[in-house]
């Protein structure tokens, strides 16, 4: 006989261990770190991130070390939809950003299929 899975239960959920090694944790460490922000999970970053627009979307580009030739002016002048404009006056050159730490003697993309 199946038993119900009830609505709110985890049908699964990662060892505390490899939790602490995520994307989302390095970035809330670094914001506590960097920022002085601190977040008890991932709900509270979550709210301070819909709130909290600019200063969210700015630690981002400085997390990321985003590279720009121009720097942004400003990261949302005016919030509206449709027609935000995202870190108005930044210039860069995405094939440049992202391969800025490109090594000559390794592959730059490696691709996988099924």
């Amino acid at each position: 006989m199946e038993q119900a899975v009830k609505e709110g239960t985890f049908l699964w959920e990662p060892a505390p261990g490899f939790k602490k090694q995520t994307n989302i944790v390095k970035y809330m460490e670094w914001l506590k770190d960097h920022k002085q922000l601190s977040f008890d999970d991932y709900h509270s970053l979550w709210s301070w991130s819909v709130t909290e627009i600019e200063d969210f979307w700015a630690s981002l580009w400085e997390y990321f070390d985003i590279q720009a030739s121009t720097p942004y002016r400003s990261v949302l002048p005016e919030r509206k939809m449709p027609g935000a404009k995202w870190f108005e006056g930044a210039h860069l050159n995405y094939a440049e950003h992202i391969f800025r730490n490109a090594r000559f003697n390794e592959p730059a993309i490696i691709a996988q299929s099924e």
